[in-house]
């Protein structure tokens, strides 16, 4: 099977440089790399191109989550013959040489499968938040969840994340690979229409990278917000695959114990204040239409998509 990546940068900085040769240890290294550069002021791209990699730039104001990556996709099957697409992001750190095999392992094994993303455990510096929402999203264990399992798993079914997903190419472009218009949360929207379209979406445990991000109050609203935004556009991922307030309310209960047993407990405080940042910034993110322009804009962490 032979793979194609995609790495979506800005001021990445020199750890860069170790990603990519990582990847290039890999037992089932990428037959060719595509980096997309939003404006880097530091070397990235410079990193990029030392290490054989096709490095495309674009300015900052037209970087979108799922336009560009729909775009380098295209760059990249015009010019390369690949049978799978690997997409992820500028600061994961791969745990040893066989991540990308396990990705590809289960991709193969599977006829119906059309993406399969990897496991992303919390790196050395993460706070407790951060640590417990790895654990949470990404388990020990291995999974499958097709249309059927929707009933059961909800909206989790079509959970992905492209910091570290492998998409097989049929099923990418028989899906119609990633939508333009989202301001995030593009591997879920794409990974609900492969559900839709009689494809599985596979989680890996095995495939392991370290990534992880310890957020303040306000950068906890803005993601928020911005998923808020996200299910206001493409509703009829709520609609068909159920509302996320259930699985919202397990993760908060999980956190709680999560902190409890960790003995974490001047984060206790921190949680529940993140929490309320949290709930507060979806439910207006959702109501987006209604507020004012300004309001949007200071809410975002994406500014830019609404210019």
């Amino acid at each position: 099977m032979r793979i194609g990546c995609v790495i979506p940068t800005r001021n990445a900085g020199d750890r860069f440089g170790e990603l990519l040769l990582a990847l290039q240890k890999q037992s089932a290294a990428p037959a060719c790399v595509y980096v997309i550069d939003s404006g880097s002021s530091d070397n990235t791209a410079a990193l990029a191109k030392q290490q054989g990699a096709t490095v495309w730039s674009i300015l900052p104001e037209n970087f979108r989550h799922g336009a560009t990556r729909q775009e380098a996709a295209q760059h990249l099957l015009a010019h390369w013959q690949v049978d799978a697409l690997l997409f992820c992001t500028q600061d994961i750190a791969f745990q040893d040489n066989k991540a990308l095999a396990s990705l590809q392992e289960m991709l193969k094994q599977q006829e119906r499968l059309g993406v399969v993303y990897g496991r992303q455990l919390p790196t050395a510096n993460a706070d407790p938040i951060a640590v417990h929402a790895r654990y949470f999203n990404y388990p020990e264990n291995s999974r499958v969840a097709s249309s059927q399992d929707i009933t059961f798993l909800g909206i989790r079914a079509a959970f992905c994340s492209n910091s570290f997903a492998l998409y097989k190419k049929e099923a990418f472009l028989e899906a119609g690979g990633f939508s333009a218009n989202v301001i995030l949360g593009e591997d879920m929207e794409l990974a609900a229409r492969m559900l839709k379209r009689g494809w599985s979406v596979g989680y890996a445990a095995d495939a392991v990278v370290c990534h992880s991000h310890s957020y303040s109050l306000l950068p906890y609203f803005r993601r928020a917000f911005d998923t808020g935004v996200f299910h206001a556009q493409s509703s009829w991922l709520l609609r068909e695959l159920g509302s996320p307030q259930g699985e919202g309310v397990r993760f908060v209960l999980s956190e709680m114990k999560f902190l409890w047993k960790q003995k974490a407990y001047r984060w206790l405080g921190k949680s529940w204040l993140y929490t309320f940042g949290k709930f507060l910034g979806y439910h207006l993110g959702k109501r987006y239409r209604f507020l004012p322009r300004w309001v949007v804009l200071r809410c975002t962490a994406h500014p830019l998509f609404w210019k």
